[in-house]
């Protein structure tokens, strides 16, 4: 590969990876599509040799994610799916659903609300499979307390209604930081959420340009 390179080319690592697209002064910048050698494949935007701005990332589990990204990360508005059926449509930073999105099970049932660093954290509305809905308010992905239905964006008194300790339908397979770059994605389990933790190591890898 010329160090200048210009327009569309092709790169490939002895580890297997591959490159196909738009290179501008011999960095990646502009359409492409990246393919590493566990399976995982994305298409869409580069620069400056990042996966950065609009793109589709697909793992071989079945996980797919399409939206923005910024320096290798889901950050910005996007949608991540699962095989079994399960969805979020919102808010990304830094990797975690973070900010206001709706997260849907294949049961029918769904949370839309705020989220912070891959859980459900502050106010929003919950579904049942039965279609009952509910707003409460949310810690650390755990439910803190009901809300009276229309004061969700209000100071609002609690629903007596409900037990406090009813447990909140948190997401069992949030995708929360997951690395692109690094080997292996490692997994944790936090506050009953499954959500992706990278070591040092694997987050040095994760923040290098590709």
């Amino acid at each position: 590969l010329a160090d200048r390179r210009n327009g569309h080319g092709v790169e490939m690592w002895p580890d297997g990876k591959t490159y196909i697209g738009q290179y501008r002064a011999g960095i990646k910048d502009g359409r492409g599509h990246f393919s590493w050698p566990d399976g995982r494949v994305h298409t869409g935007e580069f620069a400056d040799d990042w996966i950065q701005g609009v793109g589709t990332h697909a793992w071989p589990d079945g996980r797919k994610y399409t939206g923005a990204w910024i320096r290798n990360m889901m950050h910005g508005a996007g949608h991540f799916s699962w095989a079994d059926g399960k969805s979020y449509d919102g808010e990304f930073s830094s990797d975690h659903m973070d900010g206001k999105g709706t997260f849907k099970w294949p049961d029918g049932a769904r949370y839309t609300g705020e989220w912070q660093h891959g859980v459900m954290h502050g106010r929003g509305r919950h579904t049942d499979a039965l279609g009952e809905t509910k707003a409460g308010e949310w810690q650390e992905g755990t439910l803190v307390r009901w809300l009276h239905e229309g004061e969700i964006g209000e100071d609002a008194a609690q629903d007596d209604s409900e037990p406090q300790v009813r447990p909140s339908r948190a997401p069992d397979a949030a995708p929360g930081a997951i690395g692109l770059v690094g080997a292996t994605d490692g997994v944790g389990v936090a506050g009953g959420v499954a959500q992706a933790q990278l070591s040092d190591a694997e987050r040095r890898k994760h923040t290098d340009r590709l």
